[in-house]
């Protein structure tokens, strides 16, 4: 019984997979700073790059026209600026390269102005050194609802959150992360993006240690019908 309560102890001390931090330049668009009633149109925040149709900058503060139609983000740490779309995009090159065995998860809050009808958004994640090259990927998982900005202060934006996975030899393996936001039709809000990288195990690897579980004669039996295939 000492290789099974090893393996048992194995499995239970082992430390948790933590995901790690991807940083994001200017995630939260507090830059460049400007006067709340002025605003940016069609020109990029600090270390993005944008195109399409028309993106830009808000100031949402006391002095802003925007401040009545614009509820706070659900961040109380953030400050007043936030990017909008009606139809164009920014994009990001990311220092950091597309990994094997891999699920991130790509976050942001999203919103919508007051007696506004929300559009459409995009939240994606892919790999390039430019946006016109890019490829980007297809989310395993995706949660985007569409915000409403009602009469409460703070029903105008929601958190959208999407997970990306990767195998063995992902097309794209070494390549630089990009991180692409848009939208249109009426103005879209994006502000806080986050991204994390968590490593997922590699398929078998956990067979190996609950391998070590089995009876010695099992385990013989194992490696045979394996070994006969």
């Amino acid at each position: 019984m000492r290789r099974p309560i090893a393996a048992i102890l194995a499995l239970s001390l082992a430390p948790p997979i933590l995901a790690d931090i991807i940083p994001i330049a200017n995630s939260s668009f507090e830059s460049p700073n400007f006067a709340p009633a002025l605003g940016t149109l069609t020109e990029a925040p600090t270390a993005w790059e944008g195109g399409g149709g028309q993106f830009g900058l808000i100031d949402r503060g006391p002095s802003s026209p925007w401040h009545a139609g614009i509820d706070r983000t659900p961040d109380a740490a953030d400050f007043e600026q936030l990017a909008f779309f009606s139809g164009g995009y920014l994009f990001q090159v990311l220092p950091n390269a597309l990994a094997a065995f891999t699920t991130y998860t790509l976050a942001a809050d999203v919103g919508d102005t007051d007696g506004g009808t929300f559009g459409y958004g995009d939240l994606q994640l892919g790999y390039g050194a430019t946006y016109s090259l890019a490829t980007f990927l297809t989310p395993a998982t995706a949660v985007n609802p569409a915000p409403s900005n009602g009469a409460g202060t703070t029903d105008g934006w929601v958190r959208w959150t999407c997970t990306f996975q990767t195998g063995a030899g992902p097309a794209g393996l070494g390549q630089p992360l990009m991180i692409a936001i848009g939208g249109g039709n009426t103005l879209t809000l994006f502000d806080n993006l986050s991204l994390t990288a968590t490593p997922t195990p590699a398929p078998g690897a956990l067979s190996f240690v609950l391998l070590g579980l089995l009876p010695r004669s099992q385990r013989r039996a194992t490696r045979a019908a394996q070994s006969d295939r």
